[in-house]
């Protein structure tokens, strides 16, 4: 609060102090003076000098109200005022009107001004003293005089008006050291600001810088959270083609078992009909005795033909079924590895996997042509020897007539035979091998169901770190923007 507006408020303090003391003053002088306790003249003389003091001091407050010569004005009319009632008091205590006044106007803290006060109040007193003790020789109330009474009105003024000026002089002394310290620690304060402020510019500017960072920061959490959740719905896909290729690896599974046994029945049917090709050719030199036997072993070679055939039919169509699961299975493996693509680092091991599923797929799709190829040429094969079957049964029909014939048949039939021996062989090899991939596909399946499963929990987990992160980073982004705007509010104090 400015000088000004303390002396404005200490003004307005003593106005209120003196038109109080100055209206009771009033009522009571001038009920003295219609009771015919005083002079009627006096009354109205000393009424209009009350009011003319306190018109004088309304006039100077309100023409201004923190002015310096209000006092002066009030003092001066508050004097006049109280030299009168001294000099016409009925009351041997009126002295003490002056130490409400007095004490008001200490609030001024002007040291030559309260001397000059509390000469002139004395002063008054003296005079005060002489006219009634020495001159009237009795108390203002008529009383004898008392020395008592004397020393005390004496002392107590002489005490209090000393102690009114040490007062104003010490209060003085203090505000002034005070200023002297406010002084000091306002200069302190002024460089602390100055230096906070060259902190707050300092972080303003800091601030500004770490909002942009974390404003792209946070951009780029969010493009790689939308990243993991691109991957983790690949590797989601990804489980789900593997799941389906999982299926179908079991279904060719079963039908690579199914193949298996039937080759081994193929090799027991061909050793069979070796056997009994063997031994129509053994019987061959005694055809005529053994003509019986040769029927018999004629019809075991078309029996064992015709399941030979159906077996080849079979599998023919169990090697179509294992084609198509093959060409399925490497479709499945092509599309494992653009996913591993589009999932970057991450998706690596997955694609060395696909990789390998896809060259077994191919392996188990050239394996299974060859099967084909074998297959046909074992029907092939069957078909011809069944041909062969037949022209036996006709020879045999004609026995005598065509021993020749049926000789050279015999040892068609025995060649053919042992190529369709080697061709089952062959076949049932190859349905090992076709076991064997199958098996590493199936190994390779479960291990790439084991790292889709981990890539697909770690990609979560990362998309949920990453949304976590973009969370972080828009909290800290509105905590950089409150320090940004408390910095604003510090710049009013730059100025």
């Amino acid at each position: 609060m400015s000088m000004e507006n303390e002396i404005a408020r200490v003004n307005k303090f003593a106005l209120i102090v003196l038109s109080t003391i100055d209206f009771f003053l009033v009522v009571g002088y001038a009920r003295e003076g219609l009771s015919g306790g005083i002079s009627p003249i006096f009354s109205i003389v000393f009424v209009s000098c009350v009011v003319l003091t306190m018109a004088a001091s309304f006039f100077v407050y309100f023409k201004k109200r923190e002015s310096l010569m209000f006092k002066h004005v009030a003092v001066l009319g508050y004097g006049l005022v109280y030299t009168m009632a001294m000099m016409k008091a009925t009351n041997d205590h009126v002295y003490v009107m002056a130490f409400p006044v007095a004490i008001v106007f200490i609030l001024y803290f002007d040291l030559p001004f309260v001397i000059k006060s509390t000469v002139t109040v004395l002063g008054i007193n003296i005079i005060y003293a002489i006219y009634y003790y020495g001159i009237k020789g009795h108390m203002p109330s008529g009383a004898p005089v008392e020395i008592a009474s004397v020393l005390l009105h004496v002392a107590s003024m002489a005490i209090f008006l000393f102690g009114l000026t040490i007062t104003t002089k010490l209060s003085n002394k203090i505000n002034a050291d005070k200023l002297a310290i406010i002084q000091r620690e306002k200069e302190r304060t002024d460089k602390l600001l100055e230096n906070v402020l060259k902190v707050t510019s300092s972080v303003q500017e800091n601030a500004i810088a770490a909002s942009e960072l974390i404003a792209k920061l946070n951009d780029a959490v969010g493009i790689t959270a939308r990243a993991l959740n691109e991957i983790s719905v690949g590797n989601n896909s990804n489980a789900e083609s593997i799941e389906k290729q999982t299926v179908m690896t079991n279904n060719i599974q079963q039908m690579i078992n199914t193949t298996k046994n039937k080759s081994e029945e193929m090799m027991l049917f061909a050793k069979s009909s070796m056997e009994a090709v063997k031994g129509g050719k053994s019987s061959m030199d005694n055809l005529k005795e053994q003509a019986d036997a040769i029927d018999n072993s004629t019809k075991v070679v078309v029996e064992s033909m015709n399941v030979l055939i159906e077996n080849a039919e079979k599998v023919g169509e169990i090697t179509k079924e294992i084609y198509s699961i093959s060409s399925q299975t490497n479709l499945l493996a092509l599309n494992a590895s653009i996913e591993s693509a589009r999932a970057g680092e991450a998706g690596r091991g997955f694609a060395v996997v696909a990789e390998q599923i896809r060259i077994l797929a191919d392996q188990t799709r050239g394996l299974t042509g060859n099967i084909s190829e074998i297959v046909n040429e074992l029907q092939q094969n069957a078909d011809s020897a069944q041909e062969t079957v037949s022209d036996v049964i006709e020879a045999t029909e004609k026995e005598r007539e065509l021993i020749g014939l049926s000789e050279d048949s015999f040892n068609d039939i025995y060649t053919k035979m042992q190529n369709l021996n080697q061709n089952v062989g062959a076949i049932h090899n190859q349905v090992n091998e076709i076991l064997e991939s199958n098996n590493i596909i199936v190994d390779s399946i479960s291990q790439i169901s084991a790292v889709s499963e981990e890539v697909a929990a770690n990609t979560t987990e990362a998309a949920n770190l990453g949304e976590n992160s973009k969370q972080q980073t828009e909290a800290a982004k509105k905590l950089m923007d409150k320090l940004y705007q408390n910095t604003k509010e510090l710049e009013r104090y730059m100025e």
